[in-house]
């Protein structure tokens, strides 16, 4: 997904009666009166704010995605509706209004976080709410996987203010089309909140939807990732011998409904002490005798004393996520995967709410950039005060981490009838699409390339370029390298 924000090329006659027609709809307005303009997809738009102008001339890949956002400005109430007309079809488009959630003070792991209203949830257009005169849309074009290649024109109409409002934009449907797996994430699902918040015992399968719809993967494998088949730290510390044969039995009946999809067993979450690392290592040769093809899944890094078993996973910072700790997962016929919380490093990449957006991007390419096989969150529904009024989560002492736990909004107390997704969750949707550009051009044995197209964004561990233009380029990159032979 990519956009432009400097030439504008002749784009085709249908775009071009687009453009006469709707522009002078913005570019004449009257003063005092509402206006649109476009905005990047990779910046957190705050009241009173101006980024910078930005024309939304976008590239996606088959099966992929395009965004950006729209700034209205000069309204006092919610659009009465927001929908794309033009060549692009309709039910590719998504269009959300972004909700502010306030902030009081940054998160301890980053150091100069947005504060104040910071934009998160997105909720359907007409229950936005106005600050300081600014709604901001955001606009996702979903491209599906046999969608035609080519170059469509589109605007998006937004009905405010008894006006009505346009913004144009180009759309290429490039020729690559995104493999269905990559780069495996895992966001775990706090099932017992989401239906304590929602007042349903169907929220969690209809977050698990949404996570689906974004190419994002939970514990079940719902979007063909890893399954979980056995979570009771208890019993693996009690009887690893009965938790793993346990284990395997679940992980057989996964097998006959899908033959050869990876199961994992996450029983320890980040074991410190030397009796921690003698129950995992307790619970991993119970594995290796009973249940040989379940993979142990642990929170840490691989260390001296801490051996998950063969096959395991480690999932660990980003910051430690080193080419060493990586050797020294895969010299066990493992893997080392990214584990993102609360406690990033101050100024690494991070999925924190009042981390920049390009900061959101960055988690899953950072991961892959050095040598993460997946991506795991903690837990994108941990309601243990309402999210929509209280960004803190409390670390110790004076320290707070903004929006930790909360990648999904519970809809209910806002009069909605499902989980909202936030614009975090869509930027690690982005990071993970740019991730399966990467991979692909590294399976065509271009890996060196791949890197040095994303070095630019990525210049070192946990480290991220916040230039948004300069992620957009990197897209554009990947995409234009993937279509040369």
């Amino acid at each position: 997904m990519t956009g432009r924000g400097s030439t504008t090329r002749p784009f085709g006659a249908a775009f071009g009666m687009l453009a006469s027609v709707f522009a002078p709809l913005v570019a004449a307005s009257p003063a005092g009166a509402a206006t649109a303009s476009a905005v990047s997809p990779y910046v957190k738009v705050q009241p009173g704010t101006r980024p910078a102008a930005f024309s939304p001339n976008l590239v996606a890949p088959k099966g992929g995605a395009a965004m950006f956002q729209i700034v209205l400005r000069g309204v006092a109430a919610a659009p009465r509706s927001a929908a794309a007309v033009g060549g692009v079809p309709a039910a590719w488009v998504d269009v959300k209004a972004e909700r502010w959630i306030r902030v009081r003070r940054h998160s301890a792991a980053v150091p100069h976080g947005q504060v104040g209203l910071v934009p998160d949830p997105l909720v359907p257009v007409s229950r936005a709410r106005p600050a300081a005169g600014m709604v901001v849309l955001r606009i996702r074009i979903r491209v599906p996987r046999t969608a035609p290649a080519g170059r469509r024109g589109g605007a998006i109409r937004v009905a405010v203010g008894g006006r009505t409002l346009s913004v144009p934009f180009r759309l290429r449907v490039s020729g690559v089309r995104l493999p269905a797996r990559a780069f495996d994430t895992w966001l775990l699902i706090w099932g017992s909140w989401a239906q304590r918040a929602e007042g349903r015992d169907s929220a969690p399968q209809r977050i698990r939807s949404l996570l689906t719809s974004l190419r994002l993967g939970d514990s079940t494998g719902a979007s063909g990732g890893a399954v979980n088949v056995f979570s009771a730290t208890d019993t693996a510390r009690r009887n690893p011998g009965a938790a793993a044969k346990l284990a395997h039995r679940r992980a057989v009946s996964l097998w006959r409904r899908s033959p050869g999809r990876a199961a994992y067993s996450y029983v320890f979450d980040e074991p410190r002490s030397s009796g921690d690392a003698r129950a995992v290592a307790r619970y991993g040769q119970a594995l290796a005798r009973s249940a040989p093809r379940v993979r142990q899944f642990v929170t840490s890094a691989p260390r001296r004393g801490l051996d998950a078993g063969r096959g395991a996973i480690y999932a660990m910072h980003l910051q430690d996520l080193t080419a060493a700790r990586v050797n020294r997962a895969r010299a066990g016929g493992g893997a080392a995967w990214a584990y993102s919380s609360c406690c990033e490093r101050g100024g690494d990449a991070s999925l924190l709410l009042d981390q920049r957006a390009t900061g959101n991007l960055a988690v899953a390419p950072a991961t892959w950039m050095q040598g993460g096989k997946g991506l795991f969150y903690w837990g994108v529904t941990v309601y243990e005060h309402d999210p929509w009024r209280q960004a803190e989560q409390p670390l110790d002492g004076s320290r707070v981490s903004n929006g930790d736990g909360v990648l999904v909004y519970p809809g209910r107390s806002q009069g909605l009838t499902g989980p909202v997704s936030s614009l975090r969750l869509e930027l690690t949707a982005a990071g993970v699409q740019i991730v399966d550009l990467a991979a692909m051009l590294a399976h065509r044995g271009r890996a060196a390339e791949a890197r040095r197209i994303l070095r630019p964004v990525l210049p070192g561990t946990a480290r991220f370029n916040a230039s948004a233009s300069a992620w957009l380029t990197v897209e554009q990159r990947l995409i234009a390298a993937l279509e040369r032979p």
